[in-house]
């Protein structure tokens, strides 16, 4: 396997622009002579992988889909220059082991108006990758049916009219790295496959949901994301076995919903939410800890229906943002056999907010233990539960 070098100094491919027309109708034996630009983001093709600059073709969609359609049926590299394609139709990939590879941002791929339905519509094909594109106006950006073990890197999607990463079949080991989502009718992305990884994208603007894990989209993998001013949820959790961890959340409807089992929610931040900060609805052993969650609406964490949770090491101040005496820094309802332990749920001084630090409206043997809970403005427990075990928290 050969690697190609990406350079993120330029955003670009710089070895293969200066190069690609003269190579487009050969194969890939033809790089091996070539010094690659430095950088640490590779993309790897095969030895005998055919490359085609869609520069050959002409300057539209049109064009694209020409030189897709122009590789071989074991797939290769079609190569999209800086320019802006105005595309009036889906693109299609009719081949598995094949990589749409873009100048970064100036790669615009352009849906007319009226909007296109997708900017492309794959089904049945892996080993697919789609890099350094800018897509722009479609309905969806991206529309996946069964595209097991695709990535997604480097791309934008920019005025998306409903969703811009649809995975309408379960799309089993999908990578997503490095993305930009930028107003968004929708979901920024929807999931449905198990065994994916979403990390290091950036969502802005999105009306729904920024990231949906569908309750079939098992050991789905979160990390290191940044959402800031939208109107939906962050991160909406519901597949099994999830990790959703480092990601930074700020002005959001509500930060993080669980309704998982076995699911992992642990050190991120989340700030400024509408509702609350984290949401736990009718999940059985998740854990969620080290988080930090601040200036909440609403509750810091709102539990319901759970059972067999652990929530510990989290520092929740400064909810119930409005001083409505109406909310708390953990708020359980019908929850039971929970852990909560090892919190800071506090006001800062001379900002006393939050009701109580944590209110266990209903549930039976709930475990309250070694929590910091002070200048709450009601009080540091409220305890209506069954057989709540409340032991060496500090309340002063």
């Amino acid at each position: 396997m050969t690697k190609i070098i990406f350079n993120p100094l330029t955003g670009k491919f710089d070895y293969v622009v200066n190069k690609l027309t003269e190579l487009s109708s050969r194969n890939h034996n033809d790089l091996q002579n070539l010094n690659p630009a430095g950088g640490s983001h590779t993309l790897d093709v095969g030895i005998n992988t055919k490359i085609i600059n869609v520069a050959d073709y002409g300057t539209d969609g049109a064009a694209i889909q020409a030189a897709i359609n122009a590789l071989p049926v074991t797939g290769g590299m079609i190569f999209i220059p800086e320019g802006t394609y105005l595309v009036d139709a889906p693109l299609t990939v009719p081949y598995a082991n094949t990589s749409i590879v873009g100048s970064g941002k100036s790669t615009i791929l352009k849906s007319i108006t009226p909007a296109i339905y997708e900017m492309f519509n794959i089904d049945s094909k892996e080993n697919l990758q789609f890099r350094d594109l800018h897509i722009e106006g479609s309905i969806d950006g991206l529309y996946f049916k069964a595209c097991h073990n695709s990535k997604v890197m480097n791309c934008s999607f920019y005025n998306i009219g409903d969703v811009a990463i649809n995975d309408k079949i379960a799309s089993n080991n999908l990578s997503i790295f490095n993305c930009i989502f930028d107003t968004v009718g929708y979901y920024g992305i929807q999931l449905r496959g198990s065994d994916c990884r979403i990390q290091g994208n950036y969502f802005t603007l999105i009306e729904v949901d920024c990231i949906i894990t569908e309750n079939v989209s098992e050991r789905t993998i979160i990390t290191n994301n940044n959402f800031i001013l939208f109107s939906g949820y962050g991160i909406d959790i519901g597949g099994d076995f999830s990790v959703v961890s480092g990601n930074n959340i700020n002005y959001c409807g509500l930060g993080i919903l669980i309704s998982s089992d076995h699911s992992i929610i642990t050190n991120n931040q989340i700030n400024y939410s509408e509702w609350d900060g984290i949401g736990v609805a009718s999940t059985n052993g998740c854990v969620i800890n080290n988080n930090i969650i601040t200036n909440s609406v609403r509750h810091g964490i709102y539990a319901i229906h759970d059972t067999h949770n652990t929530i510990s090491g989290n520092e929740i101040i400064d909810n119930d943002s409005g001083d409505t005496d109406s909310f708390d820094g953990i708020f359980l309802i019908d929850c039971d056999r929970l852990l909560i332990s090892n919190n800071i749920c506090r006001s800062t001084t001379g900002t006393t907010k939050q009701r109580y630090g944590i209110n266990i409206n209903s549930g039976i043997k709930n475990k309250i233990i070694s929590n910091i809970l002070y200048q709450n403005k009601t009080g540091a427990i409220n305890d209506a539960g069954t057989d709540t075990e409340i032991d060496h928290n500090q309340t002063v």
